[in-house]
């Protein structure tokens, strides 16, 4: 498997290149979670398959060389960082997958189904290339919206994991230092963040740590579809939230 990460600005990727970076995440997303089939045999067959369907599309040059190598990790080899991290990168699969108009982004507190956003895209169908372009790069403005959604939530989530007591996040996203923020849709109790119908601060520590790590994935994702890096694995979102 071919690792050459093609050059390109720091600018918007075209829609093509979000439609290989795309599949290229649904794989890692797949190789992870085959690491945790119990059937081997069953492992190592859609692993062959995950392989095979990447040479078919030619995704090759999109892939990082770190990505290569998890990819081609042999079943019960994958050590558990790229486990870890494989299983996440769900979240930003999720966020591609709204993006190319395959399915809606679920709540900020609702992890993505792998499965569901995978098939959304088309990864591993038969028919994958001649059926590419029913996926069609939302506009540029609804991606920009998105963004300021994405960040808000990761900026208050990581805010709160440094301290952890209540704001009034409404107020913040219209006049605060990153502002203005987007939080249309996002539920609000007392005018802070809600977890699961409750306010941030009297929701369960466990919940927390989930909707930190849902919205760190996802701001990266929209951070790397705005163009702030070539690399999706090079794309740096801060402890407050900027990318």
């Amino acid at each position: 498997m071919e690792a050459s990460v093609r050059e390109l600005a720091f600018a918007p990727p075209s829609e093509e290149r979000v439609r290989e970076r795309t599949w290229a995440l649904a794989a890692l997303v797949c190789r992870a979670f085959v690491e945790t089939f119990e059937d081997q045999g069953q492992a190592r067959a859609l692993h062959a398959q995950v392989l095979e369907w990447i040479e078919t599309v030619g995704i090759g040059p999109e892939l990082e060389p770190g990505e290569v190598r998890v990819l081609e990790t042999e079943t019960g080899s994958l050590d558990r960082r790229a486990l870890i991290d494989g299983t996440w990168r769900s979240e930003g699969l999720g966020v591609f997958a709204w993006a190319l108009g395959a399915r809606e982004l679920p709540p900020h507190d609702q992890i993505v189904d792998p499965y569901e956003v995978a098939n959304s895209v088309l990864f591993l169908a038969e028919d994958s290339l001649e059926r590419a372009a029913e996926l069609r790069l939302r506009p540029r403005a609804e991606l920009d919206r998105m963004s300021r959604v994405l960040q808000a939530l990761d900026w208050r989530l990581q805010e709160y994991s440094l301290h952890p007591h209540a704001i009034d996040f409404g107020e913040f996203a219209r006049s605060g230092a990153l502002g203005p923020l987007e939080l249309d849709g996002v539920p609000l109790v007392g005018g802070d963040l809600a977890i699961k119908g409750v306010a941030i601060v009297h929701a369960p520590e466990a919940d927390v740590r989930r909707c930190q790590s849902i919205a760190l994935e996802r701001h990266r994702a929209i951070a790397w579809l705005r163009g702030a890096h070539r690399l999706y694995s090079q794309v740096e979102v801060s402890k407050e939230g900027g990318a």
